[in-house]
């Protein structure tokens, strides 16, 4: 009969050492790529008013037509799942007529924007 050698047991301790080394890698690795997926982005409904409440940006006297001696009209729109450094672009364009009535755009939360790079310098 042939003689069989068995592996000393240090090799098969180390080979399942690594195959549970790669095994748990393989699950951090899932588990970070899983939590860093780009948040869901979420607008509501624009709600156009004559006033808002300067404290929350509430919009308040909500309505659709205004006087033509209107001084201010405002625009609010909740959203969700952006940062700060997003860009956002609003354009209000008469429907009638087809012309561009304002155009504006900027970032989410420019403050806060200049509030990390302030930080970021002073480290």
């Amino acid at each position: 009969m042939p003689k069989i050698n068995k592996m000393p047991k240090t090799f098969s301790f180390l080979k399942f050492s690594i195959i549970l080394i790669l095994f748990i890698n393989f699950i951090l690795i899932s588990i970070f790529f899983i939590s860093c997926q780009t948040p869901k982005t979420e607008f509501e409904d624009i709600q156009i008013s004559s006033k808002i409440e300067k404290d929350t940006n509430t919009p308040v006297d909500v309505k659709n037509k205004f006087d033509i001696t209107a001084k201010e009209i405002f625009a609010t729109i909740n959203y969700f799942g952006v940062k700060g450094e997003d860009n956002w672009k609003f354009k209000w364009i008469n429907l009638e007529t087809g012309k561009t009535i304002l155009e504006n755009e900027g970032k989410f939360n420019q403050d806060a924007n200049i509030q990390d790079a302030n930080k970021q310098n002073n480290q």
